[in-house]
């Protein structure tokens, strides 16, 4: 969170459950959200989670893009690609 309110970044992979005593990928994504220089910013979410409808549930949340662990690293790659393709994306040397 201190890097967050530092700098924005373009990207977040967020990993849903991160231990006891942290917040989780949800809350993140909720705090996130409600800082106004992340509100182009995309949201992957990673998680263990992988039962049919949970990419649909994570998606619903406001995540981008979801990954259930054991994830294959190109395919992470392959998607922050496709995002920061995106022309929602910023761009710019100050903010990514």
């Amino acid at each position: 969170l201190s890097f967050a309110n530092s700098k924005a970044y373009n990207i977040c992979i967020l990993d849903i459950n991160l231990g006891k005593g942290s917040k989780d990928g949800k809350e993140l994504l909720n705090h996130f959200k409600s800082i106004p220089a992340y509100n182009q910013s995309k949201y992957v979410a990673i998680t263990a989670y992988a039962l049919p409808g949970d990419k649909e549930k994570y998606i619903s949340m406001g995540f981008d893009q979801y990954f259930s662990k054991p994830i294959v690293f190109e395919e992470v790659i392959n998607c922050i690609k496709q995002l920061a393709e995106d022309n929602t994306v910023r761009t710019d040397s100050g903010s990514n």
